[in-house]
């Protein structure tokens, strides 16, 4: 019988212990889960950023200065890349609280792999981003009037440390994601199809500048589903963590 209620054949007796209430863990009480949440906000932001932005347009591909002079100098271009760089910064964390939350598994060697492979990258990506997000909005006008300065624009970007930069960070994203998505999938609490996912997202997202809108968009969608099922696979690992703890015996 609950607490309050007295049995009046007496055949049960009144049991003086309070109910236990079973809270849902908050986000400030667990930050690893408040992080990895930033995995789906990123993904907004990337979505969003592109959206705005406008698709990728490379000046070696370009025939038209003025209309790429245009778009560089665009408040759309200036604002899309403002809000691919704060998701880019947000990924960052939140694939750190992920790798956080994966090493307490058997795989944390390999998490610990690909957070630091998935960083190096994503700097890499940053620092190529900064120079198309600023340097090339610096550019613009003097592009619209002077075919030679666009030469010169459509060449620094076919230029070889460019191109080793652009491979190089996408090949360390990629490989970051294919080792945190095989633990992932390996993992015992969190679902299997985010593993799938987070490997897949990458190659995405990193060919978004040789793709089409889509392709970009569909890879920071995929990083937004992951993002929502990480953080519900950890909201659930704690709360069976706390039904084990309170279950457990006394000593």
């Amino acid at each position: 019988m609950e607490r309050g209620f007295s049995d009046p054949t007496g055949s049960r007796p009144v049991s003086h212990l309070p109910r236990v209430q079973h809270a849902h863990p908050r986000l400030r009480d667990n930050p690893v889960r408040a992080g990895i949440l930033c995995l789906p906000v990123s993904a907004v932001l990337l979505i969003a950023g592109a959206f705005v932005r406008g698709p990728f347009r490379s000046p070696a591909f370009t025939s038209d200065a003025r209309a790429f002079s245009r778009w560089v100098t665009s408040p759309a271009y200036s604002v899309g890349w403002l809000i691919l760089i704060a998701g880019t910064a947000l990924l960052l964390f939140g694939v750190l609280s992920l790798t956080v939350d994966l090493a307490h598994g058997r795989g944390r060697a390999r998490a610990l792999f690909g957070l630091c492979t998935t960083v190096a990258g994503i700097a890499l990506s940053l620092a190529m981003t900064g120079s198309f997000a600023f340097g090339w909005p610096s550019v613009g006008e003097r592009i619209a009037g002077d075919k030679g300065a666009f030469s010169a624009l459509a060449t620094s970007y076919s230029s070889g440390p460019l191109l080793i930069a652009v491979f190089a960070s996408s090949a360390l994203c990629i490989a970051g994601a294919l080792v945190i998505g095989m633990v992932i999938w390996e993992s015992r609490t969190l679902p299997r199809w985010a593993g799938l996912l987070y490997m897949i997202h990458a190659p995405l997202l990193c060919n978004a500048a040789t793709m089409t809108l889509v392709v970009e968009q569909l890879g920071a969608f995929f990083l937004l589903l992951c993002g929502v099922g990480l953080a519900s696979g950890v909201r659930h690992e704690e709360e069976v963590v706390r039904h084990l703890e309170h279950h457990a015996p006394a000593d």
